[in-house]
């Protein structure tokens, strides 16, 4: 595993993309001549209070039994959890394209009659 990390740290390392995203995402949000200010919330938000809120909450979980759940539990019930979130994200996801897909029908038939109105006079 080691070797894989060492040669290829971006493929392992998820925080990269997350951070990128959250980069991006915190630019299109900014109001103009905001961004640096932006970039800093979203710091705030990402790096202190995430990262504050999961190891205090990981943290004791990850202690051995009986004060904790031991770190290969935890892992196990942190594979489960994203799996599961994965699941609930990808229904997220149908869902808005089917609403998606039935508002264009809706605008599409609803501009129909209006075509034909106009094309009649």
């Amino acid at each position: 595993m080691s070797f894989f990390y060492h040669f290829c740290p971006g493929f392992l390392d998820h925080s990269k993309a997350m951070w990128s995203a959250t980069v991006e995402y915190g630019q299109r949000i900014a109001p103009p001549g905001c961004v640096a200010r932006m970039q800093a919330l979203v710091n705030g938000i990402y790096y202190q209070v995430a990262m504050g809120i999961g190891t205090a909450m990981w943290g004791p979980l990850v202690m051995q039994p009986p004060r904790g759940l031991g770190f290969q539990n935890c892992f196990r019930l942190d594979a489960g959890s994203i799996v599961i979130w994965g699941i609930i994200w990808q229904i997220g996801l149908m869902l808005r394209h089917r609403v998606k897909a039935a508002r264009s029908a809706a605008m599409i038939t609803a501009e129909q009659p209006l075509a034909e109105i106009s094309a009649i006079t």
